[in-house]
Order: structure tokens, then sequence, then C-alpha cells
């Protein structure tokens, strides 16, 4: 009886199924970090409920249903380099924006850069799995999927823990560097915010960097016209 791999690593000789994996495990890395410190700084520094920091990020989970299907035309058309390349050159500049965030950042302002975020998303997500897995004989389409899907997760959990320990990290080395001028007239609450903030804005600042990256290895994305090559008939 022959065995089956869970997950079939061969899929990784193919060069464009390894890079667009690559890249997507620093867009994950990332993007689901990011969706982790934003309610961070909502609940924490805002003093909003768990419902009402939910209610901020729905008008970008709006975008990206929205956009989903109108990306899968857009990829049609103009291919997974391209489509990428823009989507990621949105998220950077707007992960870079929310490293500026602070106690009288504006809640439409936060609004306003979430939704644009999700939709630099909603055009790389789609594109980048599509390239992947077009890349690979069709006879390996499913151990694609399967291995993509695994390393998104990865990256999801990678991603989040990084930047929770950075933003912890950062935090307590500013709070220790603060002096008795930095605190004075103060209060506690005050104070924790600011420490607080300065770590958020770090691991933003390192989401971005991410974003960054994955960017430059776009680049060398190929375009595969031909789609989904075809089985070989063995027989």
């Amino acid at each position: 009886m022959r065995k089956t791999p869970l997950l079939n690593f061969k899929v990784f000789k193919n060069p464009t199924f390894t890079l667009t994996t690559i890249i997507s495990f620093f867009v994950f890395m990332g993007l689901f970090g990011g969706m982790l410190l934003l309610p961070i700084f909502l609940q924490n520094v805002r003093g909003f409920s768990p419902l009402d920091s939910g209610l901020v990020l729905l008008p970008g989970a709006l975008v990206t249903a929205i956009l989903s299907p109108v990306t899968g035309v857009m990829f049609d058309r103009f291919g997974a380099k391209y489509l990428s390349l823009i989507g990621l050159i949105i998220m950077t500049v707007t992960t870079f924006m929310f490293s500026s965030l602070d106690e009288n950042t504006t809640l439409t302002y936060i609004i306003i850069i979430q939704t644009i975020r999700a939709g630099g998303m909603a055009m790389v997500m789609m594109p980048l799995q599509t390239a992947a897995l077009n890349a690979l004989p069709l006879e390996m389409a499913a151990h694609g999927s399967a291995m993509f899907n695994t390393m998104r997760q990865v990256a999801g959990s990678i991603g989040t823990a990084a930047l929770i320990t950075v933003m912890s990290k950062s935090a307590a080395s500013f709070a220790k560097s603060l002096g008795a001028s930095d605190v004075v007239g103060k209060s506690k609450e005050q104070i924790a915010n600011h420490v607080l903030i300065h770590g958020i804005e770090t691991a933003f600042l390192i989401a971005a960097i991410s974003s960054v990256i994955a960017c430059i290895l776009t680049l060398f994305i190929r375009k595969n016209p031909s789609g989904l090559n075809p089985v070989v008939d063995k027989d």
C-alpha cells in the first residue's frame, strides 16, 4: 500500500510555488499580528469594548468581501505580480501609518486606514495563492493547496507571537528609560498608555518591514500564462 503524506514537500521543487509561498509567509506574519495590535490599542488605550473594537474593523471586512470577486477578474487580466505588488504597497503604507498611533488619533482616521489596508489585503491573498497553485501540475494542486494553507496558518501564528513579543519588550524597555521629568504631572493610567502605545508603534513598524520584504520578493514573480499544467498521460 502506497503511503500518502499529509503534506507533500515535493511542491517546493517548483520555484514559483516556493516564491509565492515565502511571500505569503511574510504577508500573513504582518497581517495577523496587525489584526491583533489594533484591537489592543482600541481596548486598552481608547477604552473600547470588544464589541466596539470589532465594529471598527467591520468596514475593512466588508471591503475585503466586496473586492474578492473583483480581484479575481483583475487577476485574469493582469496576473499575480502587479496586482499583488499594488496590494502590498497599500498594505505597507497603511501599516507604516499605524506605527504613529497615539491617544489623539481620531476614530475616523483609524477606520479609513484600516479599510484601505483591508482593500490592499484583498488584492494580495487570492492572487498569490492562485499563482502558487497555477504553477503546479494538476495532480499536485491538492498538495499545493494543503501546503499553502498550512504555511499561512504557521505564518499567522509566528507573526502574532513575534509582534506581541516585540510590543511587550519594547514597552518594557521604554518604561525603564522614562525619567522623572517624563512622568511628572501624569497619572499612572496616562503613563501606562504612553508605554503601551510605544510598544504598539514598534510592533506595527516591524509588521510594515515584513510587508516591505514581501514587496521586494513580489518583483521576482514570473507570469504563468498557461494556468494549471495539464496532467501528463503516462499510459
